[in-house]
């Protein structure tokens, strides 16, 4: 998977799950380790930016 095809997909996850379920996911779809840390630094970048363009840190999905 390249960088835009796995922003698009993280980007959609974070709309609809928390880091653990996405964590969750990526085991059962056994991501290897590299895919999964790149995942999570995906994340945390959308969730980054979501902080800046809202002006406040809104949290991870329940």
């Amino acid at each position: 998977m390249d960088d835009d095809s796995a922003y698009r997909v993280v980007a959609e996850l974070v709309r609809q799950q928390s880091l653990g379920e996405i964590l969750l996911l990526s085991r059962e779809h056994h991501l290897d380790v590299s895919a999964r840390h790149r995942l999570v630094k995906f994340y945390a970048l959308l969730k980054c930016a979501e902080t800046l363009r809202y002006d406040q840190f809104r949290g991870f999905p329940a």
